[in-house]
């Protein structure tokens, strides 16, 4: 007889979050690894020893991460990766959050809102364009014309 076969999860928060419950180091590099392929146990240790976050421990010593510490450590990771902040400036902007404050701009003036696009970017961005015919777009993704269809009626 087959062993059955384990069930699937669905897209989205792990059931773990959904209920509010801690998850372990594994479960949060599961967690992350979709963002941030190169995430490892030993980085979470680092940034932890660094004090940029603070999870919970068993009495055994074993880490528990609530949902705000992978949140947290989704917020760390990106600012590192796509800002290319040193951990110390980070630090002292989350701690500055914690602290109650509301800093509009990290140290060095560089904002965390969205860049505005220019008029000019946005010409040089429209100038890139190309208009494509339904069957030059399902040719060129290799769809079936039936599912391009569907999605050229809905847009």
């Amino acid at each position: 007889m087959p062993s059955p076969q384990p069930a699937r999860r669905t897209v989205g928060l792990a059931p773990e979050r959904v209920h509010g419950n801690v998850l372990n180091i594994g479960e949060v590099l599961t967690e992350l690894s979709g963002d941030f392929p190169q995430i490892t146990a030993s980085k979470i240790r680092f940034l932890e020893e660094k004090g940029l976050i603070s999870p919970q421990r068993t009495r055994a010593g074993y880490r528990k991460y609530a949902p705000h510490d992978v949140e947290r450590l989704r917020f760390v990771l990106a600012l590192q990766r796509d800002q290319y902040l040193p951990l110390k400036v980070i630090k002292d902007y989350v701690d500055a959050i914690d602290r109650g404050e509301k800093p509009e701009s990290l140290p060095g003036g560089m904002t965390l809102s969205p860049r505005m696009v220019s008029d000019q970017m946005s010409r040089d961005l429209h100038s890139h364009t190309r208009s494509l015919t339904l069957e030059t777009l399902t040719a060129e993704a290799g769809a079936r014309h039936a599912w391009c269809s569907i999605w050229w009626a809905l847009a």
